[in-house]
C-alpha cells in the first residue's frame, strides 16, 4: 500500500510538470478564457487534440459533449503518458518497489531492535545489570599482588565502563533511529493520506463521468423524442398538405359544378322559355286550325261558285258551238261572258288563296311536327339532364359531408399540431436551460477539479520534498550509524580481547578446583559479543530470534555466574595477598 502512495504520488507530480509536446493553438479558444491554461497544458501533454476543419485551422469545441469513448481514449493517453515518462525518468520503478537497501537496512535494524515476541530489546536493562556489576566489583576492593594490580582490576573496570558507555550511546542511537523510522513511518501514513485523497478525487471524477454520462444520456433521449416529435410534425404536415390539396380538389370540383349546374339551371330557363313557345305555338295552331275549319265562303259567293260551275260545265259542253254562234254574240251574251271571267279569276284566285293557305298550313304542321320531336327530344335530354345532374348533386353532398368531416379532422389536426408545436416550444427552452444549467455545473465542477488538484499538486510537492529530505536523512542517519556501529563492533572486539587476557591472567593465580568458574566467564564474554554481534550486524530475522532463544536462559545465569566468578578471584586474590 506504501508503494502504490509513492508511485501515485510521484505519477501526479510529474503529470503536474513534466510535458514533453508541442504546443497547439486552437482557433476558438480565446487566452482569457478560464479553462485556456488547463486546455492548452492537457494539449501540450497530447491528452487532448483537436479538430481540424476544411480551412486547415484547428478547433477544440469546447461546447460538445464528452462521449465515453472519447473520455477511454484520453484516459489511454494519460496513461500512456505516465508509463512512458515516468519509465524513462527512472523516479520510480517499474515494479513499484523502493530501493532494496534501504529496506534491508530497516528490516536489519528492526530484527535486531526486538525480540523473539516482537517487542523491543531492554537495552537500558542491559545497561543497568553492568552497572550494577561493576558498583558491586567496586564495593569489593579487590587487591591484586604479583602480576594482578590493582591498576589492572581499575583498568578492567574503565573498559566495562567504556563498554557500558559505548552500550549506552548505542542504545540512545539505536532509539534515534527509532525516531527516524518513527517519522518514516508519519511520512508514510501521510502519504497514505493522500493517496485516500487522491482515491477520493479519483471517486469524484468517476461520480462527475457518471453525472455527465447520465446527463448526455438525457440529451439522448430528449433528442429521440424531439426526433420523434419532428417526425410526427412532418407526417401530420404532410397529411395536412394532402387534406389540403384534397380540400382544393373537391372546391374546385364544386365550383365547376356549380358553374355547371349555373349553366343546366340557364338551359332549364331557356328550355322553360322554348316549352312556353311551342306551347304558344301548339295553340296558335289550334286555333288556325280552328279558324281554318270554321271558314266559310258567303252564301252569294257559294251561289256565284255554283253557278259558275254550271256555267263553266254549260260552256265546255256548247264550246263546240261557239265557234259556230261567233257571228251571233249578242252584248247580253258578251257581258255574261265577262262576268263569267271575272268569276273565273275570283275562283281561281279563291283556289289559289286556298292551295296556298293549304301549303301553309301543311308547312305549319310539318314545322310543328318536327318542332315538337325536336321539343320531345329536348325534354327528354332535358330529363336526362335532371337526373344527371341530381345524381352530381348527390355525389357533392357526400363529398361535401365528407369534406365537412375532413375539415373537422383538419382542424382537430391542426389543434394537435399547434399543441405538439407548442410542447416542441417548451421542450425546447427546458433543453435549453438544461443544457445551460448543465454545462454551468461542469465549467463549476471543472473549476473545483482544477482547484483541488492545484492544491493536492502543491500538497503532493511539499510532502515529496519533505519525504525526499526525510529519505536522505534516514539514509545519512543510516551511514552514520553503520559506521558507528562498525566501530563499536571494533571496540567491542577490543574489549573482549582485553577480556580474555584479563581471564588468562586470572587463570594464572586460581586453583585447579576453581577453574570450573573459568567457562562462566568465557560465557559471559561470549554472550555479550553475541548481544553486540546481534545488536549491529544485518541479521536474518531467524539469527535473531535464535540468538534471543539461546541468550534469553543465560542473561540471568551468567550475570549470577560473572558475580561468583568475581567473588572467587577476589578470594583468591586475597588469600594470595595473605
Amino acid at each position: 500500500m506504501k508503494m502504490k502512495v509513492l508511485l501515485a504520488s510521484l505519477l501526479i507530480l510529474g503529470l503536474a510538470f513534466t510535458s514533453a509536446f508541442a504546443a497547439v493553438n486552437y482557433v476558438d479558444v480565446s487566452s482569457n478564457h478560464w479553462a485556456y491554461d488547463a486546455v492548452m497544458k492537457l494539449s501540450d501533454l497530447g491528452i487532448l487534440t483537436g479538430i481540424v476543419q476544411a480551412d486547415g485551422k484547428t478547433y477544440f469545441n469546447g461546447n460538445d459533449a464528452l462521449t465515453r469513448y472519447q473520455t477511454a481514449v484520453m484516459l489511454k493517453k494519460t496513461l500512456d503518458y505516465v508509463e512512458l515518462n515516468f519509465a524513462r525518468q527512472g523516479t520510480v520503478p517499474q515494479n513499484g518497489a523502493v530501493d532494496g537497501t534501504i529496506m534491508s537496512r530497516l528490516e536489519a535494524l528492526e530484527l535486531a531492535l526486538t525480540d523473539s515476541t516482537g517487542r523491543l530489546i531492554d537495552t537500558m536493562d542491559l545497561q543497568l545489570r553492568i552497572t550494577a556489576l561493576e558498583n558491586r566489583i567496586s564495593s569489593l576492593g579487590i587487591s591484586t599482588n604479583g602480576s594482578v594490580s590493582q591498576s589492572t582490576v581499575e583498568s578492567l573496570r574503565q573498559q566495562i565502563m567504556k563498554f557500558v558507555e559505548d552500550l549506552s550511546l548505542t542504545t540512545k542511537k539505536l532509539d534515534m533511529l527509532a525516531l527516524d523510522v518513527q517519522n518514516v513511518q508519519n511520512s508514510t501514513s501521510n502519504l497514505t493520506v493522500m493517496e485516500s485523497k487522491v482515491n477520493d478525487a479519483v471517486r469524484r471524477v468517476d461520480t462527475l463521468s457518471g453525472n455527465v454520462s447520465m446527463i448526455q444520456s438525457s440529451i439522448s433521449s430528449n433528442e429521440r423524442a424531439i426526433s420523434a416529435l419532428d417526425s410526427t410534425v412532418r407526417s401530420l404536415s404532410s397529411s395536412l398538405s394532402d387534406y389540403d390539396a384534397k380540400l382544393s380538389t373537391i372546391t374546385n370540383r364544386a365550383s365547376a359544378n356549380a358553374i355547371e349546374i349555373a349553366s343546366i339551371k340557364e338551359s332549364m330557363t331557356t328550355l322553360s322559355g322554348d316549352v312556353l313557345s311551342v306551347r304558344d305555338l301548339q295553340n296558335k295552331i289550334s286555333s288556325l286550325e280552328d279558324q281554318i275549319a270554321n271558314v266559310k265562303l258567303p252564301t252569294e259567293a257559294t251561289d256565284k261558285l255554283d253557278y259558275l260551275s254550271a256555267r263553266v260545265n254549260a260552256i265546255s259542253s256548247d264550246y263546240a258551238k261557239i265557234g259556230d254562234l261567233q257571228n251571233y254574240v249578242t252584248k247580253t251574251d258578251l257581258k255574261a261572258n265577262l262576268n263569267l271571267y271575272a268569276g273565273i279569276d275570283e275562283l281561281a284566285q279563291v283556289k289559289n288563296s286556298s292551295e296556298v293557305l293549304y301549303k301553309d298550313l301543311q308547312t305549319l304542321r310539318d314545322d310543328f311536327a318536327s318542332e315538337t320531336g325536336i321539343i320531345k327530344s329536348d325534354i327528354g335530354n332535358l330529363q336526362r339532364s335532371i337526373n344527371a345532374i341530381n345524381e352530381i348533386v348527390t355525389i357533392h353532398e357526400n363529398e361535401l359531408a365528407s369534406l365537412k368531416s375532413s375539415v373537422s379532422t383538419v382542424s382537430s389536426l391542426r389543434s394537435d399540431l399547434n399543441a405538439l408545436n407548442s410542447k416542441f416550444n417548451a421542450l425546447t427552452d427546458q433543453q435549453s436551460k438544461n443544457f445551460a444549467a448543465t454545462q454551468a455545473s461542469i465549467g463549476d465542477l471543472e473549476a473545483k477539479i482544477n482547484e483541488n488538484m492545484d492544491m493536492l499538486n502543491v500538497t503532493v510537492d511539499a510532502s515529496l520534498s519533505r519525504i525526499s529530505l526525510g529519505m536522505d536523512t534516514v539514509n545519512t542517519q543510516l551511514g552514520k550509524n553503520e559506521s558507528e556501529i562498525k566501530a563499536l563492533k571494533t571496540r567491542a572486539d577490543s574489549l573482549e580481547s582485553r577480556l580474555n587476557t584479563t581471564v588468562v591472567n586470572l587463570e594464572r593465580y586460581l586453583k585447579i578446583s576453581d577453574l570450573e568458574t573459568q567457562p562462566v566467564i568465557v560465557n559471559l564474554s561470549e554472550r555479550v559479543a553475541e548481544i553486540n554481534k546481534a545488536t549491529v550486524d544485518a541479521a536474518t530475522k531467524q539469527d535473531v530470534e535464535a540468538l534471543q532463544k539461546k541468550t534469553s536462559p543465560w542473561l540471568i545465569l551468567s550475570t549470577l555466574s560473572a558475580l561468583a566468578a568475581l567473588g572467587i578471584s577476589i578470594a583468591v586474590l586475597l588469600g594470595f595477598e595473605l
